[in-house]
């Protein structure tokens, strides 16, 4: 009886900061994803050891409970936004997996990067028609996306998280070697042993965590422009890179550095 309690309170939870996920899974699937939870933290000490959809979904239940912050209710409220956009796309199989997947994946080592992986989608989509999530590659490795252009076109795309701590900002040059050594890992690591036909299909979306708005305005003309180059030039194909800002607790978003450069952002 108290399993079902914590299932049925959870799942009013959701209804409540995040109704639009329970516009793609079930109830049912919700309430297996609670009791894989449960199970997952009796295994690990009565917690988890990483900072994953589970962790960050038993934050919002406390913050619930106590009133205390709003920080975890604006990222479940941001999701809720995103979730609500892709609806209006129609509910697309392939984000569906892409949901279960990351809810799934108590492995996983941030919500925010979770929360990356589901606004670059989004972005995409609203331009190509998001085809596959986790696309398997010739070479054994697979990334995030699969998407199709209009002339029929395949693009692939690897998120990529990155997190910046902006204490230890030095100065323009170090910062876009910074970028560019990441933005290159990714590339070469998902690229290995393919020809040049298949490595210009593959694109790397930056997301940014941790970055200031004044560090990115100083380097706006690097990041604005990163998307133009192609990897016969640097080495590597890069979309251009979003941020998540959250703003005094309350307001949680997914911005593009242009809009953060142009002051559209204050």
């Amino acid at each position: 009886m108290a399993f079902t309690n914590i299932i049925n309170q959870s799942i009013a939870i959701i209804k409540l900061y995040c109704p639009n996920l329970l516009e793609f899974i079930s109830e049912k699937e919700f309430g297996e994803f609670i009791r894989k939870s449960i199970n997952h933290t009796s295994q690990n000490g009565g917690g988890t050891t990483n900072n994953n959809f589970l962790v960050t979904f038993f934050r919002l239940v406390g913050e619930h409970s106590t009133n205390e912050s709003e920080i975890t209710r604006t990222e479940f409220k941001y999701f809720n936004y995103v979730l609500g956009k892709f609806l209006k796309l129609g509910k697309n199989k392939a984000f569906k997996d892409l949901l279960i997947g990351v809810i799934f994946n108590f492995e996983q080592s941030s919500f925010k990067n979770i929360l990356g992986e589901i606004g670059a989608g989004l972005t995409l989509s609203t331009i190509f028609k998001l085809n596959k999530y986790e696309k398997s590659l010739s070479n054994g490795k697979s990334v995030d996306f699969e998407f199709i252009d209009n002339s029929n076109n395949i693009i692939l795309v690897e998120v990529l998280n990155i997190e910046f701590d902006s204490k230890r900002y030095h100065n323009p040059q170090l910062f876009q070697k910074f970028i560019c050594g990441r933005l290159q890992q990714k590339f070469n690591d998902k690229t290995l042993n393919l020809d040049d036909t298949e490595k210009a299909k593959l694109y790397i979306f930056p997301v940014l965590h941790g970055f200031t708005i004044e560090i990115i305005r100083e380097n706006a003309d690097f990041l604005n422009n990163l998307y133009k180059r192609e990897f016969k030039e640097i080495g590597f194909n890069s979309c251009m890179p979003r941020v998540f800002i959250n703003i005094q607790g309350t307001y949680f978003d997914f911005f593009t550095t242009k809009q953060i450069s142009n002051h559209e952002l204050q």
